[in-house]
């Protein structure tokens, strides 16, 4: 695909509206174009922007007392003909327009853009399912691992600000969030990976965009493996099946683009996502040979946090 061509769908990708198989492709077109990625990580740090400015509006408690009863009665809400009727419902109006008209500023920008009018999607499979989007979810942490990958092999991927030793760069990215991220740089040499360098990486749609990223490389071979610790992130959460933990983690398999496993868990308010082309028994195997960092882990003299270690 050429720039051309995937552009007119990057907004249906980015918001998990395309199939599997359009995924991959548009993936593959990402990692090789950096102008075509920069529209979708802008696209989507809108999207988390609009969401969060939407979670903070207000609803007036008699407003949400009516609505959840409607819901309840399954009939349509009725306001009172009164002058306090009135400014609720104009208040309610408002806030619906004001949404209205962000929602067509941006889809419209997207669809009508340099790109020409919008067209029907060539794919066809629209993803309406949770379970499909969390596919997408572990697409998304693929790109981002390949991404990391290049650059590894290229100009570097380590941060400047952070130190080069695994026992030392967990520490030093919870202090750089004041204590907001529980970072982790478990020692992973029994399984042949050797810490190779981190930064300030986390996929796109994480929570307030914060995140910290290990990577790690066996030199046998030249393999990477991706540690990712983000926020709790309920990207990875699936209908009908229990909150992925330690004990029943969130497993996908992207085979339709490659070998890569993503294997993530949710623990002490954090969101934990390996991946890799590594065999999901060897993932498995890993994580339950871990255990997240706790008070005992910590040099209380300098305030270091080595993240996990083995048990």
């Amino acid at each position: 695909m050429n720039c051309k061509t995937v552009r007119k769908y990057l907004f249906a990708f980015a918001d998990g509206q395309i199939g599997v198989q359009a995924n991959c492709e548009v993936l593959d077109h990402l990692k090789m174009c950096p102008a075509c990625s920069k529209i979708v990580n802008e696209h989507q740090a809108v999207r988390s922007k609009l969401r969060f400015s939407a979670e903070q509006i207000k609803v007036p408690p008699l407003l949400e007392g009516r609505v959840r009863k409607a819901i309840q009665l399954g009939r349509p809400i009725r306001f009172d003909e009164t002058e306090h009727s009135w400014g609720i419902r104009n208040r309610v109006l408002r806030v619906a327009a004001l949404a209205a008209c962000i929602t067509l500023i941006v889809t419209g920008a997207w669809y009508i853009g340099p790109w020409g009018t919008s067209t029907s999607n060539p794919f066809g499979n629209t993803i309406n399912s949770e379970k499909q989007l969390a596919q997408n979810t572990a697409l998304n942490v693929r790109k981002l691992h390949f991404s990391c990958t290049r650059k590894c092999e290229g100009p570097g991927h380590h941060h400047d600000n952070l130190p080069n030793n695994r026992e030392k760069v967990a520490g030093a990215i919870r202090r750089h969030y004041d204590g907001q991220l529980l970072a982790i740089a478990p020692d992973l040499s029994g399984y042949g990976f050797e810490f190779e360098s981190a930064n300030f990486c986390c996929p796109a749609g994480c929570k307030d965009e914060v995140g910290a990223h290990a990577m790690y490389v066996d030199y046998s071979n030249g393999n990477r493996l991706s540690l990712f610790s983000v926020l709790h992130w309920d990207a990875i959460d699936v209908p009908d099946k229990p909150t992925p933990d330690r004990e029943n983690p969130f497993i996908h398999s992207v085979s339709q683009c490659d070998d890569t496993w993503i294997l993530a868990w949710h623990e002490n308010d954090m969101t934990y996502i390996c991946c890799g082309l590594i065999a999901p028994e060897t993932l498995l195997n890993m994580v339950n040979d871990m255990q997240v960092a706790v008070k005992t882990d910590v040099d209380l003299h300098d305030g270091k946090l080595a993240g996990l270690s083995r048990r």
